[in-house]
């Protein structure tokens, strides 16, 4: 498994742990699992896709890089989309 894939499993389980411990109610717990599940989704596509690029292009080129970033891109957008999850859960459980 890559190191991002399981960086991201690690930070969800952190936040499933600590969702536990505040007794989220049931649609805070779907809100959670889809951004959780979107991350991990968005980091497991973009280890495919540069993998697929670094098998068509082994050496340095413009394109390809460009291509990668647009797949870093997605996941960055996924773990804002999580965080402003995380920041209406918090807001929701204690204000």
């Amino acid at each position: 498994m890559d190191p991002s894939i399981r960086l991201q499993c690690a930070i969800a389980l952190i936040a499933l742990l600590l969702a536990f411990l505040v007794h989220l109610d049931a649609i805070s717990w779907l809100a959670l699992i889809s951004a959780i599940a979107m991350v991990i989704i968005a980091e497991t596509i973009n280890t495919a896709i540069e993998r697929v690029c670094d098998l068509i292009q082994p050496g340095l080129d413009q394109r390809i890089g460009y291509i990668k970033d647009l797949s870093a891109g997605f996941v960055m957008m996924a773990a804002i989309y999580a965080l402003f999850i995380a920041i209406w859960i918090i807001i929701h459980t204690w204000f």
